[in-house]
């Protein structure tokens, strides 16, 4: 199962919305349009304007419940539904054992990068999305 991760989190001039950038171990990449709320599920620190308002991505959430559950999020699963819809499944290790969590995928892809975890998506899953080579400088940035 092919490991990715975040490459960039950025806005689509073109298309009037953020983009995320996944890239596989081997130089390859493929983007997922995001809302703005998903997009927000990247940024170091909140807005001051959402102070007021209800969380929209639940990330901070799930951090918080398998703490409190002495529960640990190991790795996160993306797969591409049968509507051609990106998803994730959070695999969390608990005091009862492993279970698979569906999710949002910002949520997933967001709590991966937070938490250094594994993001992992299946060979049959990553032949489902349009992938193209990175550039040699892309290729080598962090």
């Amino acid at each position: 199962m092919p490991d990715l991760s975040v490459h960039a989190v950025q806005w689509c001039s073109q298309h009037g919305h953020p983009v995320l950038a996944l890239r596989t171990y081997d130089g390859r990449a493929f983007i997922v349009a995001m809302t703005t709320d998903d997009a927000i599920a990247f940024a170091t620190t909140p807005q001051s304007s959402d102070a007021s308002r209800a969380p929209r991505r639940l990330h901070r959430l799930i951090e918080a419940l398998t703490a409190a559950l002495s529960a640990k999020l190991s790795a996160v699963h993306l797969h591409v539904g049968s509507d051609d819809v990106l998803r994730a499944s959070l695999q969390i290790d608990g005091p009862q054992g492993e279970i698979m969590l569906p999710a949002h995928f910002a949520d997933g892809v967001a709590l991966a990068s937070r938490n250094q975890l594994p993001l992992r998506i299946t060979d049959h899953d990553l032949a489902r999305v349009p992938l193209m080579r990175l550039s040699e400088a892309e290729a080598e940035a962090p």
